[in-house]
């Protein structure tokens, strides 16, 4: 029981960090489409058109990935940690 408990915190854990990285904003204005990609922080952008026409352009930011990264990790581990708090309090 507490190797499933720990596989899903594991779990949990891990799409909790890709959700947080993969989530996009896609910007359409007229003179500079992009995407920015990462919640709370944005760790990249990839420019599809500027005003001088098309481009394709990605610029990534690694410090706001590895904080990105941890800021998930440590809502993740908190947030397994009050639902295990919430089942033993529960039996």
């Amino acid at each position: 029981m507490k190797l499933l408990r720990l596989f899903l915190a594991q779990l949990l854990t891990a799409a909790m960090v890709l959700a947080g990285l993969l989530i996009t904003f896609h910007y359409d204005w007229p003179d500079y489409v992009h995407t920015d990609y990462g919640v709370p922080l944005v760790w990249a952008i990839h420019t599809e058109s500027a005003i001088t026409g098309p481009v394709d352009i990605w610029s990534v930011n690694p410090t706001n990935l590895v904080a990105n990264i941890a800021i998930w990790t440590i809502l993740s581990l908190v947030l397994v940690t009050l639902i295990c708090i919430l089942i033993r309090k529960r039996t």
